[in-house]
């Protein structure tokens, strides 16, 4: 899969693009600056472009900061379904809530693009997804979604 991730000289970018890159997709990290995506990508062993020129791909990953997701996205013409990464969140103390504005980010990005936009991945840290990937995945080493309850996955099994 051809993946392009604007806004990925940052730590969820950066992440991101390694973990994508280790199983076998073709990564394009994006940044306002193409010099800093080219020498994170050299770096990531992946390519790298301006946001606006990353190419013909399967998936766009909106990896900013989200005050800078509008303007990012804001002119941009994509032809791939955009996932955006990025979300308002207010921290009081240990607790997270949702930010202020009356509808979801991706909801006003969704205004800004031609293409279909999910959210998603907001819970998952740069931190933690920049670390090891477990040494055995358990969905991955089955062939059959770890979610499943255990009797349907003994039956998947048996069927290959």
């Amino acid at each position: 899969m051809k993946v392009a991730i604007l806004g990925g000289t940052g730590k969820f970018g950066r992440a991101l693009a390694t973990r994508l890159a280790a199983a076998g997709d073709d990564v394009v990290v994006g940044s306002r600056d193409a010099e800093r995506a080219r020498q994170t990508a050299t770096e990531l062993g992946v390519r790298g472009a301006r946001n606006d020129d990353v190419g013909d791909v399967d998936l766009v990953v909106l990896a900013v900061e989200a005050g800078a997701a509008l303007s990012t996205v804001r002119g941009l013409r994509l032809e791939a379904p955009l996932l955006s990464v990025a979300a308002e969140v207010a921290f009081a103390g240990r607790v997270a809530r949702p930010g202020l504005q009356e509808r979801s980010l991706a909801e006003r990005v969704a205004e800004l693009v031609d293409v279909q936009v999910a959210a998603g991945l907001h819970t998952l840290a740069a931190m933690k997804l920049a670390a090891a990937p477990p040494e055995q995945d358990a969905g991955r080493s089955s062939g059959v979604a770890p979610s499943m309850p255990a009797r349907s996955r003994r039956r998947a099994r048996s069927k290959r």
